[in-house]
């Protein structure tokens, strides 16, 4: 069953970011699963862009993620939110993820 992620530049950093944590994976499959979920991310990120706070608002649109990638990108979610600090980006990720209060 697809599922349907609202984005926009923030959310899509940061999830691109919490891919790239190491050792977040443990097998081949959830690399390659990684790898293609960070391809659909197409973060709009490059050297010569400043990130500000217009630029995280705006880019809105949407990705349709597999039942295997949004399981893969809560995992990722869940081993590193010890480490995450509150965002309104990772606020937003996190309910369309489905996490709860």
């Amino acid at each position: 069953m697809p599922h349907t992620l609202n984005l926009t530049n923030g959310v899509r950093l940061l999830a691109h970011n919490l891919l790239h944590i190491p050792e977040s994976f443990k097998t081949p499959s959830e690399i390659l699963r990684a790898g293609h979920l960070i391809e659909k991310l197409d973060c709009p990120v490059v050297a010569d862009k400043e990130v500000t706070t217009e630029f995280l608002a705006a880019g809105e649109g949407t990705l349709e993620l597999s039942e295997a990638q949004r399981d893969l990108l809560k995992m990722v979610v869940e081993k590193h939110a010890a480490k995450l600090p509150p965002s309104k980006h990772l606020m937003f990720l996190l309910t369309q993820l489905g996490f709860e209060a």
